[in-house]
């Protein structure tokens, strides 16, 4: 019954109920670089899709893939912006006032299951002219978990919620990768560690 009543309604709501504000969200800047520190950083982010940023937060120029990853070695430092522009993956853009299903059938044609959500901020209090602000973003899991009525936690989520508010309980242990056994990958940091 929960997930009929998601079907019917969810093609109505608006993105602005079901995103993440762009505070709670993970983003890279395309000066920083694909060291060690920086792909475990990743790795704990628990994300998937990774937005890439020039200048600020509202200039996303791209997404960096965690699976394309593969492909870099941590000791040759990789410029974010150079393996971005090296893959090629664009965001899609849709606004606060669109509908569910509307960004629902643009993510189904593939570009990328998320979407970043942007608005006019008219509220500049130099007189300059209104401009375009990215408010937060939204994913295809977003909007399945509207449809079916529930949550969907994945293995890699540490919080649940647009708000990202409310924290998974996985156990006494955590049920998770402990972070710590990272460092043992890092040759720079044993050596470190051990004569």
């Amino acid at each position: 019954a929960t997930a009929m009543k998601g079907a019917l309604t969810y093609k109505n709501m608006k993105v602005q109920q079901v995103m993440t504000p762009i505070d709670n969200t993970f983003m890279l800047s395309v000066d920083e670089k694909l060291n060690f520190e920086t792909i475990a950083k990743i790795f704990k982010s628990g994300y998937s899709r990774i937005p890439v940023y020039e200048i600020d937060q509202n200039n996303v120029i791209g997404l960096l893939f965690v699976k394309d990853l593969i492909f870099v070695d941590p000791s040759c430092n990789t410029r974010v912006a150079d393996f971005v522009e090296l893959f090629g993956r664009a965001a899609h853009v849709c606004w606060v006032d669109d509908t569910l299903g509307d960004v629902l059938r643009e993510l189904k044609k593939g570009r990328s299951h998320m979407a970043l959500v942007q608005d006019v901020n008219q509220q500049d209090d130099t007189g300059n002219d209104p401009f375009y602000e990215l408010v937060g973003i939204v994913t295809l899991e977003d909007i399945i978990e509207e449809i079916i009525g529930e949550e969907i936690i994945d293995e890699t989520d540490t919080s649940v919620g647009g708000g990202k508010s409310i924290k998974v309980d996985r156990g006494e242990d955590g049920g998770t990768f402990r972070w710590e056994r990272l460092c043992l990958l890092d040759s720079k940091i044993v050596d470190q560690m051990l004569s």
